[in-house]
């Protein structure tokens, strides 16, 4: 038996189980990828507490004009109507097959929520949303808002509300 027969049949190293080695295409057996990620991901999640991502967060990159009927029927499925849109959705076989039919137009990241007590409240657009290495991918709606732009500091019509309002004022600051 050659050596490329050999090494394509498995005979050639009996050290590597099954399920860690594949064959390649010219027929050498070498340590699969898959399986040093799962060592990999299964020793890495071990070590963080984070909780695995929930959600796909799926960013419109490039426009659906000029694409066919199907292309645009998938976009608005997934709720992407401009340029650089982001949307989120829960990591399911379903959303997967609809992110395939448009993968060359969307960029798609695993998120989860910030688990908060007070963020458990909010909608997806309110929401705080964290990647898998725990940095905040999308800070929410209300840090995208502008300041108020002005600050309350006393109330001239009420006297009562005036001392509510400086009362407040210096419990707050430390």
């Amino acid at each position: 038996m050659s050596f490329l027969a050999r090494n394509f049949f498995g005979q050639a190293r009996p050290s590597l189980s099954r399920q860690a080695a594949s064959t390649s295409a010219w027929g050498i057996r070498h340590k699969s990828s898959s399986a040093t990620a799962n060592t990999t991901v299964a020793s890495g999640s071990a070590s963080s507490e984070s909780a695995p991502p929930t959600h796909y967060r799926i960013t419109l990159r490039r426009s659906g004009i000029g694409m066919p009927e199907k292309i645009n029927h998938s976009l608005q499925g997934l709720g992407l109507k401009k340029r650089l849109q982001s949307v989120y959705r829960p990591i399911g076989p379903d959303m997967a097959g609809a992110i395939l039919a448009v993968k060359e137009l969307v960029h798609v990241e695993n998120v989860r929520r910030l688990h908060e007590a007070d963020q458990m409240l909010l909608s997806d657009e309110e929401a705080i949303w964290v990647n898998e290495m725990g940095e905040i991918v999308d800070p929410g709606k209300a840090a995208k808002k502008a300041p108020r732009g002005y600050k309350i500091v006393g109330n001239v019509v009420s006297e009562l509300r005036d001392q509510e309002i400086k009362t407040a004022l210096q419990h707050k600051q430390p």
